[in-house]
């Protein structure tokens, strides 16, 4: 579940954190940057618990109990997994991003090979959700 605070990469900073601060010597205020929206798609109408991102794909998960893999440039879907007979809790890319791990919350985890388009191997023995 989520925190009430903001997260820090989100702007937020817990009550007693301190911020430092800069001597600036002109007269001009600081510039901010903004964050922009760069992409924004539906990929599920079911409740998404996680996502993986990429350098050039991303990947889905929820209670739909898919995995989802988009590219990042266009959102263009590229393939989906059955997962589980449970929701998808977490998700990761190796570093190539050839492959996807997933967790459920049945306790399974599943390794899908995106060059062969299909579930590689499936790790079972969690008596529990696999969260991450």
């Amino acid at each position: 579940s989520c925190s009430a605070a903001t997260p820090p990469f989100l702007g937020g900073l817990p009550r007693d954190a301190s911020i430092p601060r800069r001597n600036v010597s002109s007269k001009a205020a600081p510039q901010q940057k903004m964050a922009a929206l760069q992409q924004e798609w539906v990929a599920s109408p079911a409740p998404i618990n996680c996502i993986a991102l990429g350098s050039s794909i991303i990947a889905t998960g929820g209670q739909e109990r898919r995995c989802c893999v988009w590219r990042l440039k266009d959102a263009e879907h590229l393939q989906s997994f059955a997962a589980s007979t449970s929701s998808i809790t977490c998700l990761d890319l190796d570093h190539d991003e050839t492959h996807v791990l997933s967790g459920c919350e049945g306790g399974s985890a599943r390794v899908y090979d995106l060059r062969e388009g299909k579930a590689s191997r499936g790790l079972t023995g969690h008596r529990n959700q696999v969260n991450c």
